[in-house]
């Protein structure tokens, strides 16, 4: 029989020190110059990318603390906002609506252990604003009007109306700057036939049977 020829083997140098994310090419073929062959990475030095509304992004700072969260019931991690990318790219949102969105890179921390893989799913809230001792509501309990923000405050059973001067809110809470005092009642979604001086009642919690 013929004499079995040995194979040639090629060693391909890595461009840098990691491990393989993915196999592009996964089995023998003919491939020419410059085919990418695998990924490589360092799982070290792995980045959160967000996609943020570009409106929300003006308020957003290198440096500014994000809260981290890989999994349901995973314990919520700390990165940091490394960089803001300066254009914005348009993306179609699930409702059909195009929208603009701007890249946010986010510093994992350092001694995560084991650190995710590439390409995980991050739910991520970038801290714009901290406040200590500030009063707060539901965003539910606010009213505007010409202009200005209003709430309806319980006084001796009675709605009395308000007008305050709103610090800063998010999608649940707002601050209030002045106009309310802590421990003030709210009104919680106030009806559109409420007025000022309407009787009002607190409503009693439900008690299980």
């Amino acid at each position: 029989p013929p004499s079995a020829v040995a194979e040639e083997a090629w060693t391909l140098p890595a461009p840098i020190d990691g491990q393989v994310l993915r196999l592009i090419v996964e089995s023998e073929q003919t491939v020419g110059a410059g085919t990418p062959l695998v990924e490589i990475g360092d799982l070290g030095a792995l980045e959160v990318i967000v996609d943020v509304l570009s409106a929300e992004a003006a308020a957003i700072r290198t440096g500014q603390a994000a809260r981290l969260t890989l999994a349901a019931g995973a314990p919520v991690l700390t990165g940091r906002v490394r960089s803001i990318e300066p254009v914005a790219r348009t993306k179609v949102s699930a409702l059909g609506i195009d929208e603009q969105r701007v890249a946010v890179l986010i510093d994992l921390p350092s001694d995560l252990d084991p650190p995710p893989g590439d390409g995980w799913r991050v739910d991520a809230s970038i801290i714009v604003d901290t406040r200590d001792d500030v009063t707060i509501v539901p965003v539910g309990a606010l009213m505007r009007e010409r202009g200005r923000w209003q709430v309806f405050v319980e006084r001796g059973g009675q709605a009395r109306l308000r007008s305050i001067t709103l610090g800063g809110l998010n999608p649940r809470d707002a601050w209030i700057a002045a106009g309310l005092s802590p421990g003030d009642s709210v009104v919680l979604h106030p009806p559109d036939g409420l007025r000022d001086g309407s009787p009002i009642r607190p409503r009693r919690p439900l008690v299980a049977p």
